[in-house]
C-alpha cells in the first residue's frame, strides 16, 4: 500500500475478542504467540537461526490480538515489526496503535493490572529495541515529515502512559528526545526556502549502525533507573546447528543505485552476505583466517566516524548482560570452540564492542589456531588506528567499549607493533627473544606454563647485557598477559633499576617507555595495591619525560 492505513493496525489492536477466547497466560500456549516468539528469537539466538520473517510477525500479531488475547507483548512485536517494514511512517502508525490500544484496553491487557511491571517491561523491550535501531540510520530532508508525526504518537504515548502507570510507566524520554534530535538535525541542514514536496516511500530502519548515534540530551534519575531493565527474552537455543548450508532469504540488489536510502540498503545487503559467508567459513574449518577477517569487514564496513556521543556516553547499546556472562563462562570452562562460535555471531552485529575481540583472539591462542588469531589482531589494531578514541567511549549504560583488561590487551598485542616502529630491533620479529615470545603463547594455550617461563631463562644464559633486556621485558610482557602481573613487576622493577643506574634511558629511550609503562599497567592490576601511590607518581612522571602521550594513555 502506498500510504499506511493507521486506523486499520488500531482496529486490529482493540477489536473485541470472540467468547471462546482462552483466558490469561493460557493464550500464550497459542501457536500464533508461539510462531512470534519463535521469529523474535532470532535477533537475540547466538547461533544462526536465519533472519526474521517481519511479514509473518505482522500477519500472526494481528491474528493474537484479534482471536486470542490483547497481550501487550504481541502489541509490542507488532508495532516493532512496522518500524522494520514501513519506516519512520510504520513507527507513527505503531505508536499510534499501542496509543489506541492501552487506552481502550487497559482493563483486559495481559498481564492483569496487578502485574503492571509486567507491562512495562514489555514497553521497556519495545523502546530499548526501537533506540537501538533508529539510534543507528541516519535520516535525511525527505523523512522530515514523517518523523514529526511519529514523534507526536511517541509524546502522546508518554503522556498516556505516566498518566496511568505513575511511577511504574516506562521512560519514554530519551526515545523521544531521539527523534526530536533527528528532527532538529534535519531542520539544520535544510536550506533557507522552504521544502514543499515530501517523499513517497520512508527508509528502512536497519541502517548502518556507525554513521549515527542517538541524542545525547540528559535523562532524568527515574528515566534512567528505567530503561536499564531488562527486556524479555525468547529462550535461545544452546548448541549450533549441525547443517552445513547457511540458509538466507536476503533479496538480490535490483536497478541502479538512485539515492542515500538505496545506497545504505545495498551496503546492508553486502554486510549480509558477508556475515554468512563468515560463518559459513568457520562452519567448514574454525581455524580459518579469511572467516574472521570477513566477518570484522562486515563488521566495520559502514563505520567512518564515530558514534555520537557526550563525554565519551554514547546512546548505543551494549552486548546483553547475560550473553557476556556465558562467553567469560565459556572461557573460563575452556570451551574455546564454542566460544569463538558465539562471540564472532555476536560481534558481527556489534562493531563498537571491543571486548568481544578479545575473547575470541585469546580462544584462538588456546585453540592453537595462529593464522585465525593473528587475523583478529591485525583487523582489529586497523580498526583502532583509524578510530583510536574508540577506547575511551562506553554505552548508555556506562559500559565502555573496551573494559581495562581489553585496554591492557589493545596496548600490550594489538597495537606493540605500531608503538614499536621507532625500533627496529622490537619490529623485526625475526629476533629471537620474539620468536620465544610467541612460542611461549604457544605453550600457554596448552597450560604448559612451566615450559614457556623455560623458553625466557634458555634465552637469557646466551644473551648479552643489552639483549638480555630484551629477553626480560618479553618475559614480564608474558607474565602481564596470562595475568601474573606478582611475576611480571619484580621483572621490571629489577629492569627499571639497572636502566637508570647505567644511565641507560639516555640510549634506550623506547626501551624504557615499554618498562615504564608495563610497570604502571601491572602495578595497576595486582590484587592487593600495595603499591606505595608515590611510587606510582614517581613513574608516572617519569614516563611523561620520555613520551607525554603514553603517559596519558594510563
Amino acid at each position: 500500500m502506498s500510504e499506511l492505513d493507521v486506523s486499520y493496525f488500531q482496529q486490529v489492536a482493540t477489536a473485541k475478542l470472540p467468547e471462546d477466547a482462552p483466558s490469561g497466560s493460557d493464550a500464550r500456549y497459542a501457536s500464533t504467540y508461539e510462531t512470534l516468539e519463535a521469529e523474535f528469537a532470532k535477533l537475540t539466538a547466538l547461533t544462526d537461526q536465519g533472519s526474521v520473517t517481519w511479514k509473518k510477525v505482522v500477519s500472526q500479531a494481528e491474528e493474537h490480538l484479534q482471536h486470542q488475547s490483547k497481550d501487550i507483548l504481541v502489541a509490542c512485536y507488532l508495532c516493532r515489526a512496522l518500524y522494520e517494514m514501513h519506516g519512520f511512517e510504520g513507527l507513527f502508525a505503531g505508536f499510534q496503535m499501542l496509543n489506541s490500544f492501552i487506552e481502550q484496553c487497559w482493563d483486559i491487557i495481559f498481564p492483569p493490572k496487578k502485574r503492571i511491571r509486567a507491562r512495562a517491561s514489555a514497553l521497556e523491550w519495545l523502546l530499548e529495541d526501537l533506540h537501538e535501531m533508529v539510534g543507528s540510520y541516519k535520516p535525511v530532508q525527505e523523512d522530515l515529515a514523517k518523523l514529526s508525526k511519529a514523534t507526536e504518537a511517541v509524546k502522546a504515548l508518554e503522556q498516556q502512559v505516566n498518566d496511568i502507570m505513575g511511577d511504574h510507566a516506562p521512560a519514554l524520554g530519551p526515545f523521544r528526545r531521539l527523534l526530536t534530535g533527528f528532527i532538529e538535525d534535519i531542520e539544520l541542514s535544510m536550506p533557507a526556502q522552504p521544502v514543499n514536496q515530501q517523499p513517497e516511500s520512508s527508509p528502512s530502519q536497519n541502517a548502518d549502525t556507525s554513521k549515527t548515534a542517538s541524542s545525547t540530551e540528559q535523562v532524568t534519575a527515574q528515566e534512567e533507573k528505567q530503561i536499564t531493565k531488562t527486556k524479555p527474552q525468547a529462550q535461545k537455543p544452546e548448541t549450533k546447528a549441525t547443517s552445513t548450508s547457511v540458509k538466507t532469504d536476503i533479496k538480490p540488489l535490483e536497478g541502479d543505485l538512485t539515492d542515500d536510502r538505496e545506497c545504505n540498503k545495498a551496503l546492508r545487503t553486502c554486510q549480509d552476505y558477508l556475515r554468512q559467508i563468515a560463518a559459513y567459513k568457520r562452519e567448514q574449518q574454525l581455524s580459518d583466517a579469511f572467516a574472521y577477517e570477513i566477518n570484522r569487514y562486515a563488521a566495520w564496513l559502514n563505520v567512518w566516524q564515530l558514534p555520537r556521543h557526550q563525554q565519551g556516553k554514547t546512546d548505543l547499546r551494549p552486548i546483553p548482560k547475560d550473553k557476556r556472562i556465558a562467553y567469560e563462562n565459556l572461557m573460563a570452562n575452556g570451551q574455546y570452540q564454542k566460544l569463538v562460535d558465539e562471540v564472532e555471531n555476536s560481534i558481527s552485529k556489534a562493531p563498537f564492542w571491543l571486548d568481544g575481540h578479545r575473547l575470541v583472539a585469546e580462544a584462538l591462542l588456546q585453540l592453537g589456531f595462529q593464522e585465525a588469531y593473528e587475523a583478529v589482531i591485525t583487523q582489529t589494531a586497523s580498526f583502532l588506528r583509524k578510530f583510536p578514541e574508540l577506547l575511551e567511549l562506553t554505552f548508555f549504560d556506562q559500559m565502555p567499549f573496551a573494559d581495562e583488561e581489553t585496554k591492557d590487551w589493545v596496548k600490550s598485542t594489538v597495537l606493540v607493533n605500531n608503538k614499536q616502529s621507532s625500533s627496529s630491533q622490537l619490529q623485526d620479529m625475526s629476533q629471537p627473544w620474539l620468536e620465544a615470545f610467541k612460542e611461549a603463547k604457544a605453550l600457554a594455550s596448552k597450560k604448559q606454563i612451566q615450559e614457556a617461563l623455560c623458553l625466557f631463562r634458555q634465552g637469557l644464559r646466551s644473551a648479552s647485557p643489552r639483549e638480555s633486556m630484551y629477553w626480560k621485558l618479553q618475559q614480564a610482557q608474558f607474565c602481564f598477559d596470562i595475568k601474573k602481573y606478582e611475576l611480571a613487576c619484580p621483572i621490571l622493577e629489577e629492569m627499571d633499576r639497572y636502566l637508570v643506574t647505567h644511565h641507560l634511558d639516555q640510549w634506550e629511550p623506547e626501551l624504557c617507555i615499554q618498562v615504564l609503562s608495563l610497570l604502571l599497567r601491572s602495578y595497576k592490576r595486582l590484587p592487593d595495591k600495595k603499591v606505595a601511590p608515590e611510587t606510582i607518581e614517581s613513574l608516572h612522571a617519569r614516563l611523561c619525560c620520555f613520551d607525554v602521550a603514553a603517559a596519558l594513555e594510563l
